[in-house]
């Protein structure tokens, strides 16, 4: 071995050697060495812990933000879960008000024989002139059923098959009934038009020219030709025209009826 080798080795032993007796002394509690020992160290520490400690707290802020995202994704699927439990809910309270009410509308036409059945389909373009419901010839309907709701006419059965039939509705063009006002008794008759399908009205025609219709009137089943029961809501005035002399030219009605909103109806048998 070289010098220059054990030079080195004596060096770095001695230097250990030295390290480790500092520390020791160090830790021996309050001495020279020790007091030493701290006055160099105190300062570096402070630096490494100005640095060491932002980033332990960095590092435990992402452990809770995980945290904390995992806990609010739990939260949020619990609460979807809820809302669709509440919506379900009312969904149903809603059903079960709008059964009772056609169960009371059954009660009320005792002498005619009623069929409940619900909307399955409507004509794709939305305008609710034809619509279909599930019940059918097994179930007794007949074209030319009448269909209605607690609210008021919904139509007359058009076409039927075994477990389904087509109702056109008031809006349908080719649908007309017998009406009279509530306020005067006078008569007249509410047909469907092309041209008010898409405000979702219909046309009072035939009415009398002496007739004080005022904007407001209802409007209800006259029972004049034995296809509807009388004294069924119809609809509602909405606007009506005269001309220069003061004479009745137009009137428009809105349905009783709420097509947009429209679940379950009943069949009176012919």
């Amino acid at each position: 071995m070289s010098i220059k080798k054990k030079k080195i080795i004596v060096l770095f032993s001695s230097v250990t050697a030295v390290a480790a007796a500092v520390v020791i002394l160090s830790r021996l509690g309050n001495n020279p060495v020790s007091n030493a020992v701290n006055t160099i160290l105190t300062p570096c520490e402070s630096a490494v812990a100005y640095v060491v400690h932002p980033v332990q707290k960095f590092s435990a802020f992402l452990k809770n933000a995980r945290s904390f995202q995992k806990e609010n994704e739990q939260l949020r699927l619990e609460l979807e879960t809820v809302k669709k439990e509440n919506k379900s809910a009312e969904e149903y309270k809603r059903e079960n008000t709008r059964l009772k009410k056609l169960l009371q509308l059954t009660d009320d036409l005792e002498t005619c024989e009623t069929v409940p059945a619900k909307i399955i389909a409507y004509e794709p373009n939305n305008w609710f002139y034809t619509l279909t419901i599930n019940k059918g010839t097994r179930n007794g309907i007949q074209v030319s059923d009448v269909v209605i709701t607690d609210a008021g006419v919904v139509g007359q059965v058009c076409e039927v098959g075994f477990n389904w039939a087509k109702v056109s509705t008031l809006l349908d063009s080719n649908q007309s009934l017998g009406i009279k006002l509530s306020r005067t008794g006078d008569v007249g008759l509410v047909e469907g038009d092309v041209q008010l399908l898409k405000n979702r009205e219909c046309r009072l025609s035939y009415i009398s020219k002496n007739s004080t219709i005022i904007t407001g009137d209802l409007l209800e089943t006259s029972g004049l030709g034995g296809i509807y029961p009388a004294g069924l809501s119809v609809g509602k005035v909405v606007s009506v025209e005269t001309d220069n002399t003061g004479e009745l030219t137009e009137a428009i009605v809105k349905p009783s009826v709420d097509f947009d909103s429209l679940y379950e109806v009943l069949v009176v048998k012919s």
